[in-house]
């Protein structure tokens, strides 16, 4: 019983060593793009509270993730997965010092189009034209890592949070 735990306990130091990492939702995703108002999805009248941060389809979008990874890891990449079709996109990625785990609050910047669109300080807020709004589909943001070598060492930790992704989004 002790060589099995012992042994256990030694395979968790080598996948440790190898890298890994998670998104926090105790600190859920942001963008840069935060709802001024109350809208009304055009398609299915759903009601999308004001203060929800959302993807903006059409213009660059900010996002902040907070993440943690493990010694071994080189890169964090940023993936977003549809919510219905479960299509996945590497939106970009940060490097990371591969001596040391750590935990960070990331900024990744992707441009317009780039979120799945699988239908179902200081910020920018979104100013609807009218009150109703073209919801393109929602998204979840998460993590993988990478080692030196480009291998992946931990799949994608998604957060369980989902972004509405707009069609069109104005600068109030």
């Amino acid at each position: 019983m002790k060589k099995i735990a012992l042994m256990a306990l030694g395979l968790t130091g080598v996948l440790a060593s190898c890298g890994g990492g998670t998104v926090n939702d105790s600190r859920p995703p942001t963008t840069d793009w935060q709802l001024a108002a109350d809208v009304k999805d055009s398609a299915t009248g759903q009601t999308i509270r004001k203060g929800t941060y959302v993807i903006c389809d059409n213009a660059n979008t900010t996002v902040q993730a907070s993440a943690s990874w493990a010694a071994g890891t080189e890169r964090v990449e940023l993936l977003a997965r549809g919510v219905k079709s479960g299509t996945v996109k590497n939106l970009g990625y940060k490097t990371v010092n591969p001596a040391n785990g750590g935990s960070s609050q990331l900024l990744f910047t992707f441009g317009p189009k780039m979120a799945p669109l699988s239908l179902n300080a200081q910020s920018i807020t979104v100013n609807p034209i009218t009150r109703n709004v073209k919801v393109l589909g929602y998204t979840n943001l998460g993590i993988q890592t990478r080692s030196a070598n480009g291998t992946i060492v931990s799949a994608p930790s998604y957060s369980q949070y989902s972004f509405p992704v707009l069609e069109t989004c104005t600068v109030s």
